[in-house]
């Protein structure tokens, strides 16, 4: 009887292992999954790639991965956060794009698309509880929506999102030079 119990366990892993399977595309073809799912939503196509180059290419749009995961620390509590720009699962469902994890992982297109709408809606949180902002003027804004759920102007001084927004600047001007 153990003998079975194991082999039943060992297959609900492989299960679980293979469902949350990534899809990974170059960086190239998830920069263009970006630009156009940025583009159609009226907002410049390159935002779309800096943000991902600060998430998942450290900083480098040559190295953005459709595959990155991230399970621990606050994402973690979050659901996970998952693909090129690292969304995570609760705040792709705040926005109104009931998914999963394999979901996601799965589909570097639709990562762009959830990437897209939320900046385009400025969708973040305030008071701790989803709000919509508005379409960000600035990639200033974009960026810190995207890391912090705030337009930058409404960051504390001490906020960690700060760095970030000055990573996301950099990232934005290695994409558009």
């Amino acid at each position: 009887m153990p003998a079975r119990a194991w082999i039943v366990g060992a297959a609900l892993v492989l299960v679980l292992v293979l469902a949350v399977r990534a899809v990974v595309v170059s960086s190239d073809r998830m920069r263009e999954f970006l630009r156009e799912a940025f583009a159609a939503r009226g907002l410049p196509p390159e935002w779309g790639e800096a943000l991902a180059a600060v998430e998942s290419g450290g900083g480098n749009p040559d190295a953005i991965r459709s595959d990155a995961a991230n399970d621990s620390g606050p994402d973690a509590a979050r659901g996970g956060a998952y693909g090129a720009t690292q969304i995570t699962i609760q705040t792709a469902r705040d926005a109104g794009f009931n998914v999963s994890a394999a979901e996601l992982a799965a589909s570097p297109a639709l990562q762009a698309r959830i990437t897209a709408t939320i900046v385009a809606e400025g969708f973040g949180y305030q008071g701790g509880e989803p709000y919509r902002y508005g379409r960000p003027e600035t990639f200033e804004d974009a960026a810190a929506i995207w890391n912090a759920g705030r337009p930058f102007a409404a960051l504390p001084p001490s906020s960690s999102a700060r760095p970030y927004v000055v990573a996301a600047q950099h990232a934005l001007v290695r994409v558009t030079a």
